[in-house]
């Protein structure tokens, strides 16, 4: 696991591996306690169905937590009151190339990043 800083308000923590009751790695931990209860309830269930984690950020300018996997979400979720998801990139939504989609907390702000190579109208 490597801690990184992206930047003056960033930082990020890379290669972590769920163990079932959390990373390994102090900072990674720390981020976690730190995401959304929402997402993380969203996140559980997708470490449970095998898919893996690839980094967890915290940028500190605003407020917020992005935990990444490696690939598609399991069940891709609808948008709620509480849940927003992103499948193309805007300003600020951390959908990227090569992300499939991003759920937003809408209260928090925290994100879930899911990575594929397949559009998300595939899955």
């Amino acid at each position: 696991m490597a801690v990184q800083q992206l930047g003056p308000n960033t930082v990020s923590v890379n290669e972590i591996a769920w163990d079932g009751s959390g990373f390994g790695n102090a900072k990674a931990n720390e981020f976690w306690s730190q995401l959304s209860s929402q997402l993380q309830k969203i996140a559980i269930s997708e470490l449970v169905a095998g898919n893996r984690p690839r980094s967890i950020l915290r940028n500190d300018s605003r407020n917020i937590i992005v935990l990444s996997f490696s690939s598609p979400p399991n069940s891709l979720k609808s948008t709620t009151d509480l849940l927003r998801v992103h499948t193309e990139f805007k300003h600020g939504n951390y959908c990227y190339d090569g992300t499939a989609c991003t759920y937003e907390d809408l209260e928090s702000g925290d994100f879930l990043a899911f990575d594929t190579t397949v559009p998300v109208h595939d899955l």
